[in-house]
């Protein structure tokens, strides 16, 4: 299939068809519609890799996540796509599947590829390497000292936010659920959770460690909650989130009345389950929107390395309460 089969279909010139291909605004709005319905009926598809190649300019941009399957990171990858299509961009999105030597492979696939720049939430074992000549944005994992722009969550403010909440209800004995503490943002909101826990009078605070996917998280906590039980669970995910849930659910109890639970990242499910889930809840619009104005910067070369920390908020439901009395 080719630009000149197209243009025959369409009725117009070779020329004609590829400025309408190419969006290109001397063509009119109803040759190119023309021209793209032509395209789509003959099962058309864009080479974006040649585009980028025949432009000075490239019109796509990287995404490197590391689990399709993770809500949050969807989320991320929604927005950001979103973001770049108004503006007229395409993203090519890959999955690293939290592994260092295949997230070497993607990225050499988007720099092979041409990308504009690439927005890369990194795996636990990123090296930091990257090609200088091609923009990069950190998104979520952000590694202080790679120097790289980048933008997340404040996770200590977001922890402390949590176990004042929490506190505040009463509860003296909580753990927070953590998927593993390799990953640089998980660690630090262990980190901020034993600091706030420090600060408060007569609090228990425990962490567990549990592994990467839902069911791992709720085998671990089941045998934690055979020894003993806290008033409140605090998650550090959405994945550690439903492994808790299983968990209370395999140990029959109830929340609130038996445990409250807060988790961590809001999804629309859980504003549906009952008990909905009370969440720590991150602006995913705004950093989308922040990776984006970075990477804009980084491609004006006005990008200096900046960090953007930002604010959490706590979305209450019916999933925490006060402590029980035992």
């Amino acid at each position: 299939m080719t630009i000149k089969d197209i243009a025959a279909a369409a009725g117009v010139s070779l020329g004609t068809a590829s400025n309408a291909l190419s969006d290109r605004p001397s063509v009119g709005a109803d040759l190119k519609e023309r021209v793209l319905e032509a395209a789509k009926q003959l099962g058309y598809r864009r080479n974006l890799v040649a585009a980028n190649l025949r432009r000075n300019t490239p019109r796509t941009f990287g995404l490197c996540i590391p689990a399709l399957d993770n809500p949050f990171f969807c989320d991320i990858m929604q927005n950001i796509v979103s973001i770049a299509e108004r503006n007229g961009f395409d993203v090519l999105v890959l999955e690293t599947r939290e592994d260092g030597r295949d997230e070497a492979a993607k990225l050499e696939t988007l720099y092979a590829n041409r990308v504009r720049g690439v927005f890369m939430v990194p795996t636990a074992t990123w090296s930091g390497s990257h090609d200088p000549e091609t923009p990069l944005i950190v998104v979520d994992r952000i590694r202080p000292t790679e120097g790289l722009p980048s933008v997340a969550l404040d996770n200590v403010g977001a922890v402390k936010l949590a176990v004042d909440y929490l506190y505040d209800l009463g509860h003296r004995d909580i753990w927070l659920v953590v998927n593993s503490r390799s990953i640089w943002n998980t660690n630090l909101r262990a980190e901020g959770f034993e600091a706030a826990a420090l600060g408060k009078d007569g609090i228990r605070a425990r962490v567990i460690e549990v592994g990467l996917t839902a069911r791992e998280t709720a085998d671990q906590l089941n045998a934690e909650l055979a020894l003993a039980r806290p008033t409140a669970i605090l998650t550090a995910s959405g994945i550690a989130t439903l492994g808790t849930l299983r968990a209370l659910q395999d140990a029959r109890l109830a929340m609130p009345d038996d445990i409250s639970l807060l988790g961590f990242d809001d999804a629309p499910w859980m504003d549906v389950l009952r008990p909905s889930i009370s969440v720590v809840a991150q602006p995913i619009e705004e950093i989308a929107a922040q990776a984006w104005a970075l990477m804009q910067a980084q491609i004006a070369s006005e990008g200096n390395g900046r960090h953007v920390e930002l604010d959490a908020r706590i979305i209450t439901r019916e999933s925490t309460g006060p402590a029980p009395t035992r």
